[in-house]
């Protein structure tokens, strides 16, 4: 897959600009607050329609205007020539997508069909922001494979909600106790679709623990020996007679201890976890490692090659590693942004000033 023209329209900064874009290496050199990553997260709204940086819509619009329109268009090994539209309007909180003219119905509709990966100093929150922060990263590659899983942790979600908002009135004394059939009635639920989670988790990581060391070892120095290793919170055939042994406790502190909504990710470097030992320029690396471990794990699924947008996160690495990196993903379409001119040939470089691309 590549990217070969972009039309923002008061996308933050940026009043109006259309990019035509010949090879397979772009970078956007400017200051900072100038607009470079600007241009990053409008190419990756592409993969699900969410921003990298931000999770409501509205900080996307230019400030005093009432709607940003995003354009894009692709050479697609399935789709051929393709056409991408997005539009977030500031009275609305839907997102407005069409595919070659044609309105998406549904957010499942565009996952797996353009995968762009992005890098940013955010996905440091893999190993600093603990296992909330993997899960997410690891369901949204599962989502992007398998569509279908999106429906499913959005159905876990809301039926443990609802669960949560029983346990809260465990103590009521006026009659408004819920009844064992009310907790089974939730319960029920939530079990085949844990089982799907866990079930999908554990073959996702199982698929990509190889690719992960060898993404790192492909750029970091020898004897760094990184693993992931998924840790699911309980057996999904366990996990109804937890909730059921487990209301009182669970009622307590106001949510359900036991799920896959509290599964774990262990990465660890050398045997040892690596948010604790690991030196800074190891964690990066580590982070660049699971990112371009799912990168290819999507080209391998989709039969689609990603394209990668990369904003900044490199700087955090010594100059022979970021040589290695770009090394590792010469056969990709990047998009790639920074303060300083890429130390590597092959570049084509935009200067960015205050929301111009020159």
């Amino acid at each position: 897959m590549r990217l070969y023209s972009l039309e923002l329209t008061d996308f933050r900064n940026i009043s109006h600009s259309t990019l035509n874009f010949d090879g397979d290496r772009h970078f956007f050199l400017g200051g900072n607050g100038q607009g470079k990553t600007n241009i990053l997260e409008a190419i990756a709204l592409a993969q699900s329609l969410q921003s990298f940086r931000v999770k409501k819509h509205h900080a996307m619009i230019a400030i005093g205007k009432p709607e940003t329109v995003v354009r894009t268009a692709w050479q697609h090994e399935k789709l051929g020539n393709t056409t991408l539209g997005v539009s977030f309007n500031v009275n609305s909180a839907k997102r407005n997508a069409v595919i070659d003219g044609k309105s998406l119905g549904t957010l499942q509709e565009i996952l797996g069909v353009f995968p762009v990966v992005a890098l940013s100093m955010a996905d440091r929150e893999m190993l600093y922001g603990g296992h909330p922060a993997r899960r997410e990263e690891i369901d949204s590659l599962i989502c992007q494979i398998d569509p279908g899983f999106f429906q499913v942790l959005e159905e876990y979600a809301k039926v443990n909600k609802s669960r949560n908002a029983l346990l809260a009135k465990m103590g009521m004394t006026d009659g408004t106790k819920p009844t064992e059939a009310a907790f089974e009635a939730f319960e029920s639920q939530m079990a085949p679709a844990a089982k799907r989670i866990v079930k999908s988790r554990a073959r996702a990581i199982e698929l990509l623990r190889d690719k992960f060391r060898a993404a790192m070892a492909s750029y970091a120095p020898t004897g760094e020996m990184p693993d992931i290793v998924y840790e699911p919170n309980a057996a999904y055939d366990e996990l109804p007679e937890l909730w059921r042994t487990l209301r009182d406790k669970d009622a307590a502190i106001g949510f359900a201890t036991r799920g896959p909504h509290r599964d774990h990710y262990a990465v660890t470097l050398n045997n040892e976890a690596a948010e604790l030992y690991a030196s800074e320029g190891q964690k990066f690396s580590i982070v660049l490692a699971i990112k371009l471990a799912g990168l290819q794990l999507l080209y391998e699924k989709l039969g689609i090659a990603p394209v990668l947008v990369c904003d900044d996160l490199l700087l955090e690495l010594d100059a022979p590693r970021q040589e290695k990196f770009w090394g590792s993903i010469e056969n990709l379409q990047v998009f790639a942004s920074g303060t300083t001119p890429p130390r590597s040939k092959g570049w084509k470089v935009w200067e960015v000033r205050e929301g111009k691309i020159l």
